[in-house]
């Protein structure tokens, strides 16, 4: 059992698609505090989590939609550059609007 305010966290270490569909929901709803901090509850573990491509979108999507770049850039992380790819483009250019432009140490520079 965990506390309820590391309940979101511990979900999203067993489960990055659910974290990111979660975070995605909340802001499509409007939520964005919420989301915000859910997001940063994330970052012990995230690097850490295996890069799943099929997730690339939702988590460019959701990087946009947090409008907080170091959070953005931590969920971006574990993805290398190679899963981009041009029906990301719109995704990528949204969330890169957070006020620099993403890099590959962002997208999981692979070496």
């Amino acid at each position: 059992m965990w506390p309820r305010e590391r309940a979101f966290a511990a979900r999203g270490e067993a489960g990055s698609r659910w974290a990111l569909e979660e975070l995605r929901a909340s802001i499509a709803r409007g939520d964005l505090d919420r989301a915000r901090d859910h997001a940063r509850s994330l970052a012990p573990f995230w690097k850490h989590t295996s890069p799943q491509p099929e997730l690339l979108e939702c988590a460019l999507q959701v990087a946009a939609g947090l409008d907080v770049t170091e959070t953005a850039a931590m969920l971006l992380e574990p993805f290398q550059v190679g899963a981009l790819a041009p029906e990301h483009a719109g995704a990528l250019a949204a969330a890169a609007s957070w006020g620099r432009e993403a890099t590959a140490g962002e997208l999981g520079d692979p070496g």
